[in-house]
């Protein structure tokens, strides 16, 4: 165990518990609890007496009373903060102003050594967290269509993100859809089990086995599908049927089963821990009817009651069971498959057991107090980085700029101040030199780069980093060595401004190209199909990427760029290249005197 630490866990769900992700966070909590850390839970609230109690904590944190939102070591404290507001059916989020107020209140006046803000994307405030907190940051990401959800606010979120000390996804489908849309690893730390409630012992071990729908879906697709399977087997030689259903509308679960069945049939809401465990005792075989029910613990938990988990096949790689050896992964929606492989565990009992105590062993493997070991590696070697892991500095690189009549050196160097871009590259058509007068006049205030567009016999190619004018005309190989030959780097045009060599060409000569101009100009004007996402891609594939507004005014610089670490020269250059960040606007940035109009005064003033 690692020294006890102060943890804040962010909900964006309210609070009693009564989901999965509500109920992961309760179980973090006592389990980092158990680990000698004092945690609390800052969530929004349902019900008047987590709403008074909500009150009267944050009254006694104005009046400098600490201790009523942080606990002793091995505490959990749940800290309302304000009222939630419905989000559909079956959740309930934190109203904007109360939770973003009370977050701020919180975070501002208690400095906790972790906050681990769950679901960051979801519709709720949460994430301000990430701006309130001093130390060591974290969040979890669950759902994958939840990030696919924002993805058009990315550009707002960044910043946000860019805090984060600590990335956790709940599952691997949920880390590609992270590194897909935020190009960041993930450390995926699925959910547990408790032991003390889930174990063999609580199936009973004589009698026909039972049979436990596990269908929680707000659609009851999934329970109708069970149910039309469950029609087809031979009920005598089946134990109980257990439906376990969504807490809300139980009575919708109940009209699903047919007349013939209801006898038959027992209906149990899932209301927690102990209403699963209910569920699965006298059970044999556990029926997970749509694929949106393997999400959360309650699949483990079954399988560590001992039962034989039937699960629809989806093809990744968050399948609780290995098919064959503690399950079975059967076609989604078939029900003679679904049938006749239940019939057939039923016939074979030994088989029904010996999957069943494979199930049990694995599920009962991972336990919260793993997944809070797990957590506690994860906040140390981030805590290993200082008070607050700051991110590496970046610049706004334009790596296009054309000068001219309307663009002379010196308004390039005003313009470029003005914007705060930290690096540009003047490209002209006949010879470097106006990029070496621009230089000369930004001196130490700005990076510029000195380029020339280069007529071959086989393509446009640009130069940059270059000190002498490169012969127009050559072959693409002897254009090549020339600019190396100044130390320079080599760049394939953007197809907007000229044709570049040829695919066959380029892959023949890949060796000499240094990188590829994938992002040019407003996103207005859409030179080309390749956009920001695009440019993104091929950074993904290897391609070092550039980016630039191919600006002709002051006006229009910055309309494409980059944000990259800082550098002196075209190896540090080349470097930078690998992580940098292509960037995409309708038009150029504002001036700095633009933008500072728009922000508040500042009252010391």
């Amino acid at each position: 165990m690692t020294d006890p630490r102060s943890i804040a866990l962010v909900s964006p769900h309210a609070w009693p518990a009564h989901d999965d992700l509500t109920w992961r966070i309760e179980h973090e909590a006592l389990a980092l609890a158990r680990r000698g850390h004092r945690v609390s839970i800052l969530t929004p609230a349902t019900g008047p007496e987590l709403l008074a109690d909500s009150r009267r904590r944050l009254r006694a944190l104005r009046g400098g009373d600490t201790s009523a939102v942080v606990g002793d070591a091995g505490q959990v404290v749940v800290v309302p903060l304000g009222r939630s507001l419905p989000a559909g059916p079956r959740r309930r989020i934190g109203g904007p102003l109360d939770l973003s107020a009370a977050l701020e209140d919180v975070l501002s006046r208690v400095p906790f050594d972790v906050v681990h803000v769950h679901e960051p994307l979801a519709p709720s405030p949460a994430l301000a967290a990430l701006r309130h907190a001093r130390r060591v940051t974290a969040a979890t990401f669950y759902r994958p269509e939840q990030l696919a959800g924002v993805a058009f606010v990315q550009p707002l979120l960044e910043r946000a993100m860019a805090r984060l000390d600590l990335w956790v996804a709940a599952g691997e489908t949920s880390r590609r859809a992270v590194a897909e849309l935020f190009a960041h690893d993930c450390t995926v730390i699925p959910g547990g089990i408790d032991p003390l409630v889930f174990h063999p012992g609580v199936q009973a071990p004589q009698g026909p086995p039972g049979l436990v729908i596990l269908a929680r879906g707000a659609d009851r697709a999934g329970v109708r599908f069970a149910l039309r399977v469950v029609r087809t087997l031979d009920l005598d030689s089946m134990g109980t049927i257990t439906i376990l259903g969504p807490r809300e509308a139980p009575w919708r679960t109940r009209a699903a089963v047919p007349k013939a069945l209801r006898e038959r049939v027992e209906v149990i809401t899932d209301a927690g821990s102990h209403a699963r465990a209910q569920a699965y005792a006298g059970g044999g075989i556990l029926l997970v009817s749509a694929p949106e029910d393997l999400a959360g613990s309650a699949v483990a938990e079954g399988m560590a009651c001992g039962l034989t988990p039937l699960i629809p096949r989806a093809g990744d790689d968050d399948a609780p069971v290995t098919h064959g050896r503690d399950g079975l992964a059967l076609a989604p929606f078939s029900r003679d498959v679904w049938a006749a492989t239940i019939a057939d565990l039923i016939a074979e009992p030994h088989r029904l057991a010996e999957l069943g105590v494979h199930a049990a062993t694995r599920a009962s493997a991972r336990t919260w107090d793993t997944v809070a070991s797990e957590l506690e590696d994860g906040y140390a070697l981030s805590r290993r980085r200082g008070p607050r892991a700051t991110p590496r500095a970046r610049l706004v690189a334009d790596l296009r700029v054309h000068p001219g009549p309307d663009l002379p050196p010196r308004a390039i160097v005003d313009a470029c101040l003005a914007r705060d871009v930290g690096a540009v590259a003047v490209i002209a058509d006949t010879d470097p030199q106006p990029g070496l007068e621009t230089a000369a006049i930004a001196q130490h205030r700005l990076t510029v780069i000195a380029g020339q567009h280069i007529r071959t016999a086989d393509g446009g190619l640009v130069g940059l980093f270059l000190r002498s004018a490169v012969p127009h005309d050559l072959d693409l190989e002897e254009t090549a060595e020339a600019i190396h030959a100044q130390g320079g780097v080599v760049m394939v045009p953007h197809p907007g401004w000229s044709e570049p060599p040829g695919r066959d060409l380029l892959r023949r000569h890949r060796g000499i190209i240094d990188c590829f101009e994938t992002l040019s100009g407003p996103a207005s004007t859409a030179r080309s199909g390749l956009g920001e996402e695009a440019a993104r891609l091929t950074q993904r594939f290897g391609m070092l990427s550039t980016a630039g507004s191919g600006a002709t005014t002051a006006e229009e610089i910055g309309a494409a760029y980059l944000k990259m670490r800082p550098f002196t020269s075209a190896r540090e250059f080349m470097d930078a290249l690998v992580d940098a960040e292509p960037v995409q606007r309708r038009r150029g940035l504002r001036t700095r005197t633009q933008r500072e109009r728009r922000r508040p005064a500042d009252p010391a003033n």
